[in-house]
Order: C-alpha cells, then structure tokens, then sequence
C-alpha cells in the first residue's frame, strides 16, 4: 500500500465543489434521441432484473402484486434520477446490480443504510477532499468485495433464468449467452478498434461492421508538396544538390550558381485519416452517424444484444408445451409412465 497509494488527488481536490461547477447551453441533438431511447429500454430491463434480485436476497416476495410495485418504483426513480442527474451535468444513471451481491453478503437490507449510503455518496461529491480520498483508496483493497459482488451478480442472474427451464428457455438462454459473451471477449468484431483509445478513432472511421468513414459528409483536404527536382548549387562547373535548409547560404557563399528546387503542391481530400488523433471527418451526416450509432451500440454492447436476443427469440419462438404441462404436473406424468402411456419422443424412453 505504501507504493500503490498517493496523496495527489486529495491536495489538488477543491474543497467544495458545488452542483453546477461546469454549465452547458441546454440543448436536444434529435440524432442521439434513437440510440438513448435503446439504451433507457435496455437499461429498463436491467433495473426489473436488478430489483427482482433485490427481492431475493432481502428475503422478499420475489413475484405478485408486491414485487411488480417495487419495480414501478424503480423505474420512475431511474427516470427521475436520470433527469436530474443531466441538469447537475453528470451522466444519467440506473440500478447499480452489484448492491444485490452486497446485500447478500452481509444480510443487510435495511433502507436505513441505504439512504445512509446515498448520503455519503452526496457528501463525497460536494466536499472535494472528503471525495478524493476515497477515489484515492487502491482498487486492490477493494478487490475482494469487488470480486465476490460480481460473481453474487453472475449466479442471481443465472439462478433467475433457469427458474423455468426447460428446452425452450434453455435455448433462448444459450443464444443470449453466446452473443453476449462473444462480443464481450471480441470487443472489435463489430467496431474497428473495439476497447483500445489508441488510434481508436482512426480504427472506428477505416474498418468493423460498419465504419464510421460511411457516415462522413465532408473529408478533410490535405496538401501534399511533390519535389521534382532538387535545389542545386553549382561552382566552377561542380553541382551538387542538398535538402538542407542552409544549403542556399552555403552555395551563395562559395560564390556558386543557386539553382532553387522545382516543387508541385496539390490539395485532394482523404477518405481514410489526415493524422494519427482522429481528424478523419469534418462533417458527419446526421441522420446517417444516429443509424451508425444506434446499430453500434446494439451491436458491441454484450447486455444490450444479450438482451434483444432474450426478448426477440421469447416473442417469436411457441412455447414448448408438452415440456410445460409435464413440468407443471410432475405426479401425472409419473402416472402415465407407470400406467404404460409413455410419449413416444418422451427422453426417458429413448
């Protein structure tokens, strides 16, 4: 802890720090509206996952006429939250999942801790040192807390989508699997430059699924300057030819002949990147960078296409219901084999 732990943050914090330190005009950019409605859907469905889990692990009834009020409650909390978190210019905000593994671990479901919670997570954003020292704690002391409230997260959610399982379900959960994780462990498969920040732009414009360059109303010019021939100086009939800068004061005096280089400049717009930060693009097309956006976000966000899988493939594939009914009245079926009236596709059988 000695080597990994600083006092940096905590002596340039500000003492206090007020709601509104940083102001923006107030604005509403129509292209960005699609791809944050998907996001506020998707971050929807993780907030009923998150308050179910919370029901769980607080001992609660986890499905009726209680559990539907609770997530009512969370939803319209997350969009006011939301709403007021962007007038304090801070990002809008959601469920936090990992609460559930807490809650879990320690028996602690009290609301008294959480609103004593949400008033230190005040505290530690308006008073700058208070804020700092604790940003400034190694995330290695942490780590273990971290860990295990990922991992409780990780068998919740796996606990609430096998609770009815059988073949239907089990493949709407493997495909939502394999394309969640997928693009979580292949972050470039559909974005050029996937989770790198170096050269990330220039990646994005230039290649993936769908690069940005496809978006681009207006490329950059870049002016390119072509030697034809080089500057000279000639001295009782030698020449020779340089490119230094001095070469002019040099040749001029040894009381030689200066001959000047012939160059050609030509201007011409480049498709690709005219540096290594990102100047790719002066002007997007609007409608076109918000399609690129939405589908992107879908696309490489793993909970996001996970999701949309779930709910795609639970809309439109018939329910299984021999598998149903043989679940929901495990005596009868036991009846019926001991009877001799076995299904024929029966799996017991086979």
């Amino acid at each position: 802890l000695i080597f990994l732990w600083n006092d940096n943050r905590i002596k340039d914090a500000p003492k206090l720090i007020f709601l509104w330190d940083t102001t923006f005009p107030l604005k509403f950019a129509p292209e960005y509206f699609l791809p944050i409605v998907i996001g506020f859907f998707v971050s929807s469905a993780e907030t009923v996952g998150d308050i179910t889990m919370s029901c769980q692990a607080s001992r609660l009834p986890a499905q009726g006429r209680d559990l539907e009020a609770r997530i009512q409650g969370g939803l319209l909390a997350d969009g006011l939250n939301s709403f007021l978190a962007t007038l304090f210019t801070s990002p809008p905000n959601t469920t936090f999942s990992q609460n559930n593994g807490v809650i879990a671990l320690t028996q602690c479901a009290s609301r008294a801790a959480g609103f004593a919670c949400a008033f230190w997570l005040i505290l530690f954003g308006v008073v700058g040192k208070v804020g700092a020292a604790f940003s400034s704690i190694p995330i290695c002391v942490v780590g273990g807390l971290v860990l295990q409230c990922f991992a409780m997260v990780f068998v919740s959610g796996i606990a609430i989508a096998t609770k009815n399982y059988n073949r239907r379900n089990a493949f709407i959960l493997a495909l939502s699997l394999a394309l969640g994780l997928g693009v979580a462990m292949e972050p470039n498969l559909f974005e050029g430059g996937g989770g790198v920040s170096f050269f990330a732009q220039n990646l994005n414009h230039n290649f993936g699924f769908y690069p940005r360059h496809k978006t681009c109303k207006k490329f950059p010019r870049v002016t390119t300057t072509t030697i034809l021939s080089e500057a000279t100086c000639t001295v009782n009939d030698y020449t020779w030819s340089s490119d230094d800068t001095d070469f002019m004061d040099v040749c001029n005096s040894l009381g030689g002949t200066f001959t000047d280089a012939v160059t050609v400049t030509t201007e011409e717009r480049v498709k690709t990147c005219i540096n290594n930060n990102g100047a790719c693009c002066d002007k997007y097309y609007k409608k076109k960078k918000s399609n690129r956006t939405t589908i992107i976000l879908i696309l490489k966000t793993p909970y996001c296409i996970g999701f949309i899988t779930a709910l795609f493939l639970h809309l439109t594939l018939p329910d299984d219901e021999e598998e149903d009914h043989v679940h929901a009245h495990p005596a009868e079926y036991k009846e019926t084999v001991a009877a001799g009236k076995v299904i024929e596709d029966d799996p017991e059988t086979a």
